[in-house]
């Protein structure tokens, strides 16, 4: 019973980062659409990286570490992202 508890508590203690994976999805699948893995790939394989290790994170249940690797992932597609559109201009 105090298992179970325990288990409950470090649950709901962190949520599933759903709506923080979704964003950098989004905001990579952005990036990839003006080209920033041409125009800016050093942003754009780091919001790959980071990506890969949120899903990696949550895959294992640690919902507080993959929310931080997910939003950092969104923070350099965004980078990734605006920086490919400097470079088309």
């Amino acid at each position: 019973m105090l298992a179970m508890a325990t288990t409950c508590l470090v649950a709901c203690a962190s949520p599933v980062p759903v709506q923080e994976m979704s964003n950098a999805r989004q905001t990579l699948q952005a990036a990839k659409e003006v080209q920033a893995q041409y125009f800016a790939p050093g942003s754009y394989l780091k919001a790959q990286v980071l990506l890969e290790k949120a899903v990696k994170q949550l895959s294992s249940g640690n919902y507080y570490v993959a929310k931080e690797y997910a939003v950092e992932a969104k923070l350099a597609a965004s980078q990734a992202h605006r920086a490919a559109l400097i470079q088309q201009r």
